[in-house]
């Protein structure tokens, strides 16, 4: 099950497109590219589910990020990484920081085009 959300994150974080674009303060610009370049890789396949979700980090700011469901298993994909903690990241959820993040509204935006 997890081997597509695997190869998903070789081919995300191996993309010089989106290299060029993960720095720290760009997480939505990356997380809107990421997902476009996600729906290329997975080409319409209806096994796994994309989000772009966010947590909020402080009262003034959140993170956004990259989210993949393939039945029950979910795997973040981070090309930002968070100042002052981790940088870029992917892999399971369970049991990581990005547990009980929102949706994000890029969502409506990524969906309705």
């Amino acid at each position: 099950m997890t081997e597509k959300l695997t190869s998903l994150g070789y081919y995300l974080f191996s993309n010089d497109k989106l290299s060029r674009m993960a720095f720290c303060g760009n997480c939505r610009v990356w997380s809107a590219a990421a997902f476009l370049e996600a729906e290329k890789f997975l080409k319409s396949s209806r096994e796994i589910s994309l989000e772009i979700r966010e947590k909020d980090v402080s009262m003034y700011g959140s993170h956004t990020f990259l989210r993949a469901v393939d039945g029950v298993v979910a795997y973040i994909y981070d090309g930002t990484g968070r100042s002052n903690a981790i940088g870029p990241w992917w892999g399971n959820e369970k049991n990581s920081w990005y547990s009980g993040s929102s949706l994000d509204m890029l969502n409506d935006i990524m969906r309705s085009r």
